[in-house]
């Protein structure tokens, strides 16, 4: 092991150093306005103090690889904000002269991110954004928001200060490490940041895992490359992820966190509600951690363990970045699962998509219906009746989906379940009207008037007149309500309303209006609510009904709109909220509780009939 480490190097002499790059494994740039602002603001406060000695940039770890350029194990971050600082000096000064901007094109940033930085450091905008962290350097230089205005603005509001500023920058002290022994490297990389709290729990499970090659591999130096590699094509793929994802962000961490939920190392067989959370003491890295204590130090097993962990996740990122987007476009339920319920369904799909054969439209109108009627008899306390084990996590069918299932195999899976197949019972059942779908139809059907509980009238009179804030599926109700009933614009609707989690839930008749004081019975019911914006509801409040089928068209919801047209010229609102009451109430029967078609040759269709 060879290693130099400094503590009162200058920024620019580390610049000279030589070839300075970001690996390919390490995350691309990922700084936001919270920290560019603190950037700009030491940067302010340090200008302000005089005889108070040079700025201190931070600590780095480098690596020196066999072409004897420097690769960045720690301070990335650091050193790609400086240089576009800097950048933006030169490019907005031309009269200025410094030796420090013939040092800026030795430093090269991740290599799908390279020709956008490039681009950057030299025109102040990047043609083609095409990753997150492109969108993010580019914030950095023109602004995002009225709180950061980016590095541009702020060089030209402090133009007669920008000599001051390039020499804070270069002279500022930094103190460094430089190893020649990649795993010598990692374990310094871990002692230092595992601690901390700037670090991403992906990042934190990462730097484990390489400390534990380090400790216990007879070739570290390779496979810790080997671990670097399947980082590197995750790291490329994460950039992907927000930008594809149906329903607000897709993290990944969220993606570490939904892959040890349903895969782990691929030899996956319970449990698959743990981690609990991406992060914190019952997180990602608490899990890793402990599966590998349970090896109890066998070397062994514990690398076969962390190869076979590395190359899945390095597939299911891929599956979340690439796959479902490509094949939600064919299969437009698979988005709307992921809407429905994204943590058993990302359980459900992640060992899909590991199976032979491993979609069709079966599958997903089996799996929708299915977890749509849990919610339905759950929300009521029913399913606490039934003879089912693991009812939360649904184990006993994730378990029996492996490599070998096929389409039918799956469905059947999903229909048993449903029926109560005795496979998937505590004990043998009975009678058929113990099972899980019985319990659906008779909830649904109920009509005995001496049922306090369960009659039919308190069964719908939570949907005709308190639907409002009463049950989480109420916007799935509505927005499949919407897309099933005419030939929706499905993306608009997704892009307008569902993504980036802006839904939210709009009275038709708006609570506070003058009319709503003459229908206060049925104001909160099914029919006066429809999906909406947060920003569109916030900006109706006390609207007419007119506005409200304005916003709703605006937003691609014709289906409502058209409804809700109507509205405009009738008298009686109480009647037009009631009969669309009705109308939600049969599409809740015939697509979700009774579709005879989706479960047509099942046991459910024979025992129906």
């Amino acid at each position: 092991m060879t290693s130099d480490v400094s503590v009162n190097q200058s920024f620019i002499d580390v610049l000279k150093m030589g070839e300075i790059i970001i690996p390919a494994y390490q995350r691309a740039y990922s700084w936001g306005e919270k920290q560019l602002e603190e950037f700009i603001a030491d940067l302010k406060s340090h200008q302000q103090r005089t005889g108070h000695g040079n700025y201190y940039l931070g600590h780095f770890i480098f690596e020196r690889n066999n072409n004897n350029a420097l690769e960045i194990i720690d301070g990335q971050q650091r050193i790609t904000t400086a240089l576009l600082f800097l950048s933006a000096c030169k490019r907005l000064n031309q009269v200025i002269v410094h030796e420090v901007f013939k040092y800026i094109s030795n430093f090269t940033v991740t290599d799908y991110d390279s020709i956008a930085f490039k681009e950057l450091i030299n025109c102040g905008y990047i043609n083609n954004i095409n990753t997150a962290s492109q969108k993010r350097m580019q914030i950095a230089i023109s602004g995002g928001s009225d709180s950061f205005k980016g590095f541009d603005s702020y060089i030209k509001n402090n133009s007669d200060k920008v000599d001051d500023l390039i020499n804070i920058i270069c002279n500022s002290y930094v103190s460094f490490a430089l190893y020649e022994d990649k795993s010598v490297a990692a374990q310094i990389f871990e002692l230092h940041n595992t601690r901390g709290v700037n670090l991403t729990e992906t990042e934190k499970v990462k730097s484990y895992l390489m400390k534990q090659i380090f400790l216990l591999s007879s070739k570290p130096q390779e496979d810790i490359l080997i671990l670097q590699e399947h980082f590197s094509k995750i790291y490329e793929l994460e950039e992907k992820a927000n930008q594809n994802w149906i329903k607000g962000e897709m993290t990944l961490d969220n993606i570490l966190m939904y892959h040890l939920r349903a895969v782990d190392d691929g030899n996956k067989l319970s449990a698959f509600n743990s981690p609990n959370t991406s992060s914190g003491d019952n997180g990602s890295l608490s899990y890793v951690k402990g599966k590998i204590e349970k090896l109890q130090s066998d070397a062994n097993k514990i690398l076969d363990y962390i190869f076979k962990l590395t190359r899945e996740f390095n597939n299911t990122v891929e599956i979340v970045t690439n796959t479902i987007p490509y094949l939600d476009k064919k299969y437009r339920l698979l988005g709307d699962v992921l809407m429905l319920d994204k943590d058993r369904s990302m359980n459900f799909l992640l060992r899909l998509f590991r199976t032979k054969n491993p979609l069709d439209n079966k599958i997903l109108e089996r799996w929708e219906r299915f977890l749509f009627c849990y919610e339905f008899i759950y929300h009521k306390g029913i399913f606490y009746n039934l003879d089912y084990a693991n009812r939360g996590s649904f184990d006993l069918i994730l378990k029996e989906i492996n490599s070998d299932s096929d389409s039918k195999i799956i469905s059947d899976l999903i229909n048993d379940y449903f029926v109560g197949n005795k496979r998937f019972a505590k004990r043998k059942l009975e009678e058929n009207n113990n099972s899980f779908w019985s319990w659906v139809v008779w909830y649904y059907d109920v009509d005995d008037e001496n049922d306090k509980v369960y009659n039919k009238k308190a069964t719908r009179n939570w949907l005709l007149k308190n639907a409002y804030n009463s049950w989480k599926l109420i916007p799935y109700l509505l927005y499949k309500y919407e897309i099933e009933n005419c030939q929706a614009n499905i993306e608009k609707i997704r892009d307008n309303v569902i993504k980036s989690n802006r839904i939210s839930i709009d009275h038709i008749v708006a609570r506070g209006s003058e009319v709503a004081q003459k229908i206060t019975e049925n104001i909160n019911g099914i029919g006066n609510l429809a999906i909406i914006t947060v920003s569109a509801n916030s900006s109706l409040q006390n609207s007419n009904v007119k506005n409200h089928a304005k916003a709703f068209e605006k937003l691609g919801l014709e289906h409502t709109a058209k409804q809700v047209t109507k509205w405009i010229d009738h008298d009686d609102l109480s009647l037009s909220i009631e009969t669309r009451s009705h109308d939600i109430l049969d599409f809740l029967c015939n697509y979700f509780i009774k579709p005879i078609n989706i479960w047509s040759g099942s046991s459910i269709y024979l025992n129906y009939q």
